[in-house]
């Protein structure tokens, strides 16, 4: 043993010394093959050209889909435009369509207003003409054409009457 070391050290420095040696053993022992760690610490370049070729597929997909959104989302704004556009023109339509069946009952009424007018005039017409012919057949109205109108006068002393035109 060594000088001033105590028997006990000296047997702890043994017991650890052989504990090293037993360590270097196992692991001595384990040790794989140079060429088979190689093997486990490096993939082969078929597997990188393969990751490389999905990484491109990846992005080539991704830029397909990119393009084609844009595209999705440009048609998806112009047919908004264009449904707008159309309901506007419809809202108008409508409008222009309320303003002529306005307008339409208004000529009805008008046309029925005129032909009762109308109705009332032929009527009247009628009664006068029928008044002429009794009084011209019992003598009392003379009749005379002259530039185109027909004139009656009473021969009784009345002044003369126009009679409506045909």
């Amino acid at each position: 043993m060594g000088v001033g070391v105590s028997p006990r050290a000296s047997r702890s420095l043994f017991i650890d010394m052989h504990r090293i040696e037993k360590t270097t053993e196992i692991l001595d022992a384990d040790l794989i093959e140079e060429a088979d760690i190689r093997k486990f610490t490096r993939p082969s370049y078929g597997l990188w050209g393969l990751l490389v070729l999905m990484l491109a597929a990846v992005g080539y997909a991704a830029h397909r889909g990119w393009n084609e959104r844009q595209r999705l989302l440009g048609e998806q704004a112009q047919a908004e435009q264009t449904l707008r556009s159309t309901q506007a023109r419809l809202a108008a339509l409508e409008t222009e369509r309320n303003q002529l069946v306005a307008e339409r009952e208004a000529l009805q009424k008008s046309v029925q207003a005129k032909e009762t007018a109308l109705a009332q005039s032929k009527e009247a017409q009628a009664t006068l003409e029928q008044k002429v012919k009794e009084e011209t057949a019992k003598g009392e109205l003379a009749l005379t054409h002259c530039g185109g109108r027909t004139r009656a006068a009473h021969t009784r002393g009345r002044t003369p009457l126009a009679a409506p035109r045909r």
